[in-house]
């Protein structure tokens, strides 16, 4: 099973996408969506060095506290996919990468 999360818009240039997206906070978190196969979306901030399994424990951390928690399997059944900034869709299984 996978959760799903959606990464910031492509960008067309080569430039560093996190340097230039105005959705960076001030202290380098930036929001990411998940879709839980409950159907449940949440909305997080997410440091943008964080590494895959750092952002699955977060999310993890608040999954306690949506309706249907108790549908979920254990936290290491899933693994996140995304859609990537080239519109081509990703399971994302070496949990050691990071978003940026």
């Amino acid at each position: 099973m996978c959760f799903s999360f959606i990464m910031p818009p492509a960008m067309a240039d080569i430039l560093d996408i996190w340097a230039v997206d105005s959705q960076i906070a001030s202290d380098g978190s930036i929001p990411v969506d998940f879709l839980l196969p409950t159907g449940i979306y949440i909305q997080l901030e997410v440091p943008r060095e964080a590494t895959i399994s750092y952002i699955k424990q977060m999310l993890w951390k608040q999954v306690h506290n949506y309706p249907m928690f108790n549908l979920l399997m254990d936290i290491d059944s899933y693994m996140f996919a995304c859609v990537n900034q080239t519109a081509v869709y990703e399971e994302l299984e070496d949990e050691t990468r990071r978003l940026c």
